[in-house]
């Protein structure tokens, strides 16, 4: 889990869960720094892998959402 993993990585760091129960999510631990560069690395080719679509309104929010976890 990332902040399991964020706690190893910065052992002088105080990280912690913000929900008292951790949410169990089998996709999100798919996601690997190699699974990672190697999207980052298609996506500066140009090339787009297992897009995914939404109405106008849900991408405005998230976005919202993704730029306020980005700022702290």
């Amino acid at each position: 889990h990332l902040v399991h993993r964020l706690q190893r990585e910065y052992p002088t760091q105080t990280i912690m869960p913000l929900a008292e129960v951790p949410p169990f999510c089998t996709s999100m631990g798919q996601i690997t720094v190699h699974n990672l560069a190697r999207l980052l690395e298609a996506l500066a080719r140009g090339e787009y892998r297992n897009e995914v679509t939404v109405e106008a309104e849900t991408a405005r929010w998230a976005k919202v959402a993704l730029e306020r976890m980005l700022a702290l």
